[in-house]
């Protein structure tokens, strides 16, 4: 199997495979828009980067095609796919609907230990409120802990199926600390009604949180386009 010899990035505690290795890297490379929308991606230039042969590279990018952050394109070869609001709009309906449900579901099941984790998930939200790449991976972490508690775990993988995808984009909706104020102020309260088992108000709570990311994330691009 190819090693990756004097990388930049650190791949000891990734997945197994070097193709996910290196797919979970890009990813973040695209998430976080150090590699463009519509930037076309050099794999040969990536894999001596990386140190490895242009197979594993081929495979990750695969794997990322398959996940929407990635194009083929006809003697292009491989592009960061483009944001679009539409894409926007479509990924959050869904999104609003299965993450309401999770949320009443957490609600339903919450117990003391998981009481206990959603405060300490969320006492780090607020320790990297002013850290837009920090507050974004706790607040990962504190969805993927109500996700985990809804307990079921079909909800769970459909969830995970586009994950990348709408990471993508609730990025955007987070990068103003008036945003991340807001953000927090809404996580608290459904934080509070899920420790508090009411599930009517963690649905109803979970469901505001996301529409609001969706409307700023759809601000940011109308934005970007008309400027």
């Amino acid at each position: 199997m190819d090693k990756l010899v004097n990388t930049t990035p650190d791949f000891n505690a990734l997945q197994p495979t070097l193709s996910e290795q290196i797919a979970e890297w890009l990813a973040n490379e695209i998430v976080s828009e150090r590699l463009a929308p519509g930037e076309r991606i050099n794999e040969y230039q990536l894999a001596q980067r990386l140190g490895t042969s242009r197979g594993p590279l081929r495979e990750a990018i695969r794997i990322l095609k398959s996940q929407g952050l990635i194009s083929l394109v006809p003697r292009r070869g491989a592009i960061v796919t483009q944001l679009s609001e539409d894409e926007v709009s479509q990924l959050f309906d869904i999104r609003i609907a299965l993450v309401g449900l999770a949320a009443r579901l957490a609600a339903t099941n919450c117990d003391e230990a998981m009481a206990k984790r959603f405060n300490e998930h969320l006492a780090a939200m607020h320790a990297a409120i002013d850290d837009p790449e920090a507050y974004a991976k706790f607040r990962h972490a504190v969805g993927a802990e109500i996700i985990h508690g809804s307990g079921n775990a079909h909800l769970a993988e459909m969830i995970e199926s586009f994950a990348l995808r709408i990471g993508r984009y609730g990025r955007l909706g987070l990068l103003t600390p008036t945003r991340r104020a807001q953000s927090f102020d809404n996580w608290t309260a459904l934080i509070k009604a899920i420790i508090g088992r009411d599930p009517d108000e963690a649905e109803r709570r979970q469901r505001k949180l996301a529409t609001a990311n969706r409307d700023e994330v759809l601000r940011v691009l109308r934005e970007r386009r008309e400027a």
